[in-house]
């Protein structure tokens, strides 16, 4: 009795290890990465090539989740998709695709933007950096921004 038990016990391990192969490829196309809830002190820096002097702002931000999503540090108005997701542990990198968009009226929005990024956490610490590429009548229009972010404590309790 007790070598059936054992022999079924490693069947079921078996098998998950050979589910966790066989799906690690759509693991993989997540691009969410390992980080301790709480409040955050993020560095933002923007540059372009027609503006090389970079805009930095520092923002406390509230990491209520388990988890860091690249994509919400992209412009919400912009529609954009990360794709080509590649992951290892802690660390990300993706292709970004900004389809383009209408403002209400018909009048111009967002353009179309295509770019690269990379992130990677600790526990306690983020780093992300995106290249968008906007192309021009005659030149192709950049812009290069790093996020950086260290836990300072716990979220503020709104209510």
């Amino acid at each position: 009795m007790k070598r059936l038990i054992m022999k079924r016990v490693m069947l079921v391990t078996i098998l998950v290890l050979m589910a966790q192969f066989a799906f690690s490829d759509a693991q993989a196309e997540d691009p969410t990465l390992p980080i301790t809830p709480g409040l955050y002190t993020v560095t933002s820096k923007t540059s372009s090539n027609l503006n090389p002097e970079p805009k930095i702002q520092i923002m406390d931000v509230c990491i209520d989740a388990p988890v860091l999503d690249p994509s919400g540090y992209l412009p919400s108005a912009a529609n954009c998709s990360l794709d080509n997701v590649k992951k290892d542990g802690n660390k990300a990198s993706f292709d970004i695709s900004c389809q383009s968009t209408k403002r209400s009226g018909g009048t111009p929005g967002m353009p179309e933007m295509k770019g690269k990024g990379d992130c990677s956490t600790t526990q306690t610490e983020l780093y992300c950096h995106f290249k968008m590429v906007l192309p021009l009548q005659e030149e192709e229009f950049t812009i290069d921004s790093v996020r950086q972010g260290r836990r300072v404590g716990d979220c503020p309790d709104l209510e």
